[in-house]
Order: structure tokens, then sequence, then C-alpha cells
């Protein structure tokens, strides 16, 4: 598909080539393997740049370039975000908010607006003992749930809801609420074992959020199929790792 695209000439042959990709990123980031699509999101995201300068109206290349956007700040460790992440993240946002308010039922921006809340809940550094965390993840599960009632879900939108919850158990937990913290944490976990999925993205959350809940034997069994895998997902692996290998 590059050949055709570098030849400049079909807009539709360069769109298929930035949608393949989103795809090929997506899979590695699913693998958990977030460097290895970092320079394919690049590529493509510049290639949506170039489409919507031609068609600046078009729902749905705004759609796609929202979409490779979320995957390549979703592979950035929520610790590394520089002033020109911020400035791409509040960019990203934005847009997406602007178009779900003219296709207010598209789940698909749903879940890319979910997506963008959990990036901003894991980086947010709280002065004020937890509560103004707290305050925006209620915030944006109430949004969230709002957004998808009645809504057949997907497995992205369903590990992206557990990934929420998991995040307002944190807030609730940094916020000295463990009871609070742990009845998210554990119906997290409920929603994980009804899907049955060998997809290496749930396999990692289970182990995060067993750890939440002490259940470090069952944690490290997570992590040993992750590991026999190759899952080696950088922006999680250190901090989840800690209470099962000591500092």
């Amino acid at each position: 598909m590059r050949p055709f695209h570098e030849q400049q000439k079909d807009a539709r042959a360069s769109d298929y080539y930035a949608r393949l990709l989103a795809l090929y990123a997506d899979a590695e980031i699913n693998a958990g393997s977030p460097r290895s699509g970092s320079a394919a999101l690049q590529e493509s995201g510049l290639v949506y740049g170039q489409l919507r300068k031609n068609d600046p109206s078009n729902h749905f290349l705004l759609s796609s370039a929202i979409k490779s956007s979320v995957l390549l700040l979703s592979t950035v460790p929520s610790d590394k975000w520089t002033e020109q992440t911020e400035l791409e993240f509040s960019e990203t946002l934005r847009l997406c908010e602007g178009l779900l308010a003219k296709e207010p039922g598209d789940t698909d921006l749903l879940l890319l607006r979910g997506r963008l809340r959990l990036m901003e809940l894991l980086k947010a550094r709280d002065p004020d003992g937890g509560s103004q965390s707290l305050a925006a993840a209620k915030k944006f599960w109430n949004e969230w749930n709002h957004g998808l009632a009645g809504k057949k879900l997907t497995p992205d939108l369903r590990l992206t809801d557990a990934m929420l919850e998991e995040a307002l158990g944190i807030a609730y937990a940094n916020a000295a609420d463990p009871e609070s913290a742990r009845r998210h944490w554990q119906a997290s976990a409920d929603k994980l074992k009804a899907v049955d999925s060998r997809n290496l993205s749930f396999i990692a959350l289970r182990r995060n959020i067993a750890l939440h809940l002490g259940q470090n034997q069952e944690a490290l069994q997570f992590e040993r199929i992750l590991e026999s895998a190759g899952y080696d997902d950088h922006r999680t692996k250190l901090a989840y790792m800690r209470p099962l290998y000591g500092p």
C-alpha cells in the first residue's frame, strides 16, 4: 500500500495506508510492545494531517486521525509526558469532544474519549491529598457510564471499562478510602473474569488488579503467562511488579 500512497494520486490509498499503520501499531500495543508501534503511529499521524488539510470537513478522516493520536499518546508512560505531549493531548481531546458533540452515540468516539480520560487520570499529580483526583475520577466514570448506557460492549470497550474502574479504585486509595478502592478493584476483576479472553492486555490488567487486591500468587501466574508470550509493556511493568519482586 505504501507505493500507492507515495504516488499521492489517490487519497483513498493514503487513507488505507494510514489505517494499516494504526492497525499494526494497535496490534503491537496489545501484544505488549508499545515502542514498536510508535514509529508507525507517527507516520500515520503525518498522513492524516495531510489528508485533513486537503479535506478538512471529512468527519471520517478526523475520527481516524483522533484514533491514531490516542494510540500514540497511549505509548508514552504517564511519568514521561513532556510539554509537547500535553499539547497533543489537549488538542486530541478537543477534537474528540467536538466530534462527539455532533455524533454523541458513536461508540468508537466514546471509546477514544474514555482512553483519553484514563490517560488524564494516570498522569495526574494531586497535591491535595487525592481529593482532586478522586473528584475527576468520579466525574469521568459517570461520563463513561452515561455514554455507554444501553450499548453493547465490544472487547475494546470492556477493557477500557475495566481500566477506568481500576483507575477509580486507585483514586479512592490515594484519597485514603481503601474500602471503596477495593470495591471498585473487585468489580473490575469480576468484569474481566466474565470475559473469556486470551488478549494479553486483558491478562496484564488482571495481573495489576490482583496486585491491588493483595493476590500476589494469582498475579504471579498472570505474569508468567505474559512473560512466556514475550509481553514487555514498559509503561506498567516496573510499577506493578515491585510488590512481586521487591524494590
